[in-house]
């Protein structure tokens, strides 16, 4: 920024809008170039300058944009951030002619990779050149050729856009509304569909449609007869619609809930959207709702469960002095399925924003009991609770890392009673129902290794890792591995100790992949397990002195015979040195 403003300045004899118009061609240049340092910090004066600048800016906005919007076909997200802020400023003072590529340019970014990032950047402009062009282009043509933009991938983001714009006047939303209808109901293209009922939906967050009774009807009719993947269209619909007129659709979703069972995961699908959109309303259901989600908790079913506790959770953020209390009761009910729902909800009680951890604190020891549950499935919650506390920041576990060790610890051991065979005609299906807790306690113990590796017993974890490696489960094995490697960096007397043990069970893994692909099975997955047993063998290679060691040189000699495994550890080596 200070350069053009000393280049202003040396050039005075110049009128001050020649001298900008030299310096906005060379800025537009270097937009277009390769070096991303280039192109941000072009964009970054050039949005200076247009603000520095406003009457020269507004004369130049044609020429400008035609020459930025080039910018929008860009996958990086701060330069499309950036292009949409200068675009934003200059779009009020462009031509038709000029407008009409910049939508076809808007459209474009539409089904753009980073759509979903610049929603709330994108919306003002399409909406300014809307506006500006009423009677050219009505609501319906806009909608039509956003719902050409749609993805699976970027349909979210489509209808959030396409809802705001085509809603520009309150008269507009009932014939729009009339539209999405229309399409629902006639258009046999699935996507078409899936993108009115979100359409749909973003309206009904901002505005009550109650009284559109057309809607209602559908939803009602389409709950019980769509496929069942546009079924949970309909229940983010729903739930959308709830947003904006709590009163009315919350106790029809939740009588729902309690009455028909056929509806039950549709109706938990449309509390989350109101428990996500807007958490405070439905916490003000609180006091109707926990009864019924207890009685849905008791359900085999892990997706019901999965939604339930996230529900909880959330109303847990809200303020969690009035339940509390009822949550933490639940955590001991004779229902495993029950069980497992409330310590799954913890997970998302503590979240990644700033918020008062008081009763989370105080209620969080009568969760960590449930690591003794004999319940595999409640096990398998609390861990999936610590390890997103463990990962989000380990240190608020460091008042309990000895407990949780002591008990992470156990559940890392292979049970053969839950192992069961299951007939299926010709062939016998073989479920290791612990598998589930035993990679939960690994990716629990390696979260918690580099921050709090002082509250834990390296030398038992090293020999836990002795049978992790050789674990049937391909992702204990993973996370065995780079456990393996983190404690050749923290602690490499530990690894030292047991060094014969993890030698003989890598050169047993290599051993056993090195025969799948020499005949050709299971390539891709052989392939990447081979890395991973290297790579832990390659930081064994990093610990002082191993090279003076026979047992390390011994095995390093048998593993490099085979051209396959020298092959992938030189390509290994070379990546991580």
């Amino acid at each position: 920024m200070k350069a053009y403003q000393s280049i202003l300045a040396s050039q005075k004899k110049l009128p001050i809008e020649k001298r900008l118009g030299f310096l906005v061609e060379d800025f537009l240049l270097m937009t277009h170039k390769i070096a991303r340092s280039v192109k941000i910090t072009a964009l970054n004066t050039l949005d200076s300058m247009c603000e520095k600048y406003p009457e020269f800016s507004k004369k130049s906005a044609n020429a400008i944009i035609k020459d930025v919007s080039k910018t929008l076909k860009d996958t990086d997200y701060q330069a499309i951030q950036l292009t949409l802020k200068i675009l934003s400023n200059l779009s009020p003072s462009a031509s038709d002619a000029v407008l009409e590529e910049l939508l076809a340019a808007m459209f474009g970014l539409c089904k753009s990779v980073v759509i979903d990032a610049v929603v709330d950047e994108a919306v003002p402009i399409i909406k300014n050149i809307a506006s500006h062009r009423k009677g050219k282009m009505t609501p319906e043509a806009i909608s039509e050729t956003l719902s050409n933009s749609c993805t699976e991938k970027n349909i979210r983001s489509v209808a959030t856009i396409t809802a705001r714009v085509v809603t520009l006047k309150d008269e507009e939303t009932p014939r729009m509304l009339e539209f999405y209808v229309k399409t629902i109901s006639s258009d046999a293209n699935p996507l078409k569909q899936k993108l009115a009922y979100m359409i749909i939906g973003n309206i009904g967050i901002k505005k009550d449609l109650q009284k559109f009774t057309a809607i209602n009807e559908l939803i009602d009719k389409q709950l019980l007869s769509a496929s069942e993947e546009m079924k949970i269209n309909v229940a983010i619909c729903l739930g959308n619609l709830a947003v904006g007129n709590k009163d009315y659709y919350l106790p029809k979703i939740m009588d729902k809930l309690k009455g028909e069972k056929k509806l039950g995961y549709l109706m938990l699908v449309a509390l989350r959207e109101v428990a996500v959109l807007d958490n405070e309303g439905i916490f003000k259901c609180a006091k109707d709702l926990l009864p019924i989600l207890k009685l849905q908790a008791n359900t085999d079913d892990d997706g019901n469960r999965a939604i339930i506790a996230e529900i909880i959770g959330k109303l847990l953020t809200i303020d969690a002095a009035p339940i509390v209390k009822e949550v933490t009761a639940n955590l001991k009910d004779k229902a495993a399925n029950v069980r497992a729902t409330y310590a799954l909800s913890y997970k998302y009680w503590y979240g990644k924003g700033k918020q008062d951890l008081t009763y989370f604190r105080e209620a969080f020891p009568q969760l960590l009991e449930l690591l003794k549950d004999e319940n595999v499935k409640v096990q398998a919650a609390v861990l999936e609770t610590l390890i997103h506390i463990a990962h989000l920041n380990p240190i608020n576990l460091r008042a309990y890392a000895v407990k949780i060790f002591a008990e992470a610890i156990p559940l890392t051991v292979f049970k053969k009673n839950l192992v069961k065979i299951v007939n299926l005609g010709p062939l016998d299906h073989r479920i290791d129902e612990g598998e589930a807790v035993r990679e939960g306690a690994y990716i629990l113990l390696d979260n918690m290794l580099e921050e709090l590796n002082d509250k834990m017993e390296l030398p038992m974890l090293a020999d836990r890792l002795t049978y992790g490696l050789a674990d049937e489960s391909d992702e204990v094995q993973a996370t065995s591995q780079q456990i393996l490697a983190k404690l050749c960096r923290l602690s490499p007397g530990t690894i030292l100790g047991l060094l014969a043990k993890f030698l003989q069970e890598i050169e047993n893994a290599v051993d056993k992949l090195v025969k799948k692909l020499n005949k050709k099975q299971d390539v891709e997955r052989a392939t990447d397990s081979m890395r991973g047993f290297l790579k832990a063998f390659a930081a064994i290679g990093k610990v002082p002195e191993i090279d003076l060691n026979e047992n390390f040189q011994g095995c390093k000699k048998k593993l490099m015979a085979d051209p396959i495994v020298k092959g992938i550890f030189s390509e290994l080596t070379k990546s991580i040195d």
